[in-house]
């Protein structure tokens, strides 16, 4: 009955009458404040909905988590933005189909502490995306099979604590020594090629250090000077066949003496530049 009044309706203004349908039974006036009705109430209907559930945190005192996991997001669903975003601490959405993270896309975290992007599909993050983070300690990068990230994605995250990336297909891990704060680095089958020479904050001071590389078949060579600045009483997790130069008696002296962790025979991994060869990317020797 509505959609026959609307076509009376629509035709009875072009004519400039006021007239009643059979096939409406109701008079136009009527008609039209019906219609005003179902007009002004639609945009109420089309409003988007945040999907994800919202709870208060219990790692963070008088701030939320949102929970945006396994709902098969392919994007971040824009009804998540309102007043309260600023309070959100923590930001899950793990086991989704998100491919990309943009520079606008978690713009409006700026409080955020925890990010979970585990198990999605992404492909691209804009270097800037994390920039205005300053507070973020987690995040969790875990089995996106075809991830990369520019060297300067994490370059602006002096708390992070903890960085893991297991199951992708990095390369090359990002700058992470802008934190003095690191505290776990779980690198696992990134399809890392090397490791960069600065690797962390040369302040690294957590109360312990855990860093793990294993799987990634293609680093063959690892400078000493990498490991000599990992914090004393570290747990450190290598391929073993991994050859780690160092530049001098120095420093070789140095790595066998660390009080620390490693499953890595230091005594036969240890080749010294020059006197043992050199490694096929030279910069671990000469940079």
């Amino acid at each position: 009955r509505v959609l026959s009044c609307k076509i009376i309706l629509q035709c009875s203004i072009i004519r400039g009458i006021i007239l009643e349908s059979p096939s409406c039974t109701m008079p136009l006036i009527p008609s039209l404040l019906l219609l005003t009705v179902v007009m002004l109430a639609s945009p109420a209907r089309c409003q988007k909905v945040c999907p994800c559930a919202i709870r208060d945190s219990t790692v963070y005192y008088n701030t939320l988590v949102m929970d945006c996991s396994h709902l098969a997001l392919a994007d971040f669903p824009g009804g998540c933005i309102d007043d309260h975003t600023n309070e959100v601490s923590e930001l899950l959405l793990s086991y989704n189909s998100l491919t990309a993270i943009r520079s606008t896309t978690l713009v409006d975290f700026q409080e955020l502490q925890i990010l979970m992007l585990d198990n999605n599909k992404l492909t691209f993050i804009d270097v800037t995306s994390f920039e205005f983070m300053k507070s973020l300690q987690v995040i969790d990068f875990n089995h996106n099979l075809d991830l990369f990230l520019e060297p300067e994605t994490l370059s602006y995250q002096y708390g992070l604590r903890f960085l893991s990336t297991i199951g992708t297909n990095l390369g090359q891990l990002p700058y992470i020594n802008a934190s003095a704060v690191l505290e776990r680095v779980d690198i696992r089958s990134s399809e890392l090629t090397s490791l960069r020479l600065e690797l962390v904050n040369k302040k690294l001071s957590p109360p312990s250090f855990y860093f793990n590389c294993h799987g990634n078949e293609e680093i063959p060579d690892v400078a000493a000077m990498t490991l000599l600045d990992f914090p004393d009483d570290s747990i450190v997790n290598m391929n073993t066949g991994v050859h780690i130069w160092a530049r001098t008696e120095e420093e070789k002296e140095a790595l066998i003496t660390k009080p620390w962790t490693i499953n890595v025979d230091l005594v036969t991994a240890i080749k010294l530049c020059e006197v043992d060869g050199l490694p096929g990317d030279l910069d671990i020797c000469f940079a």
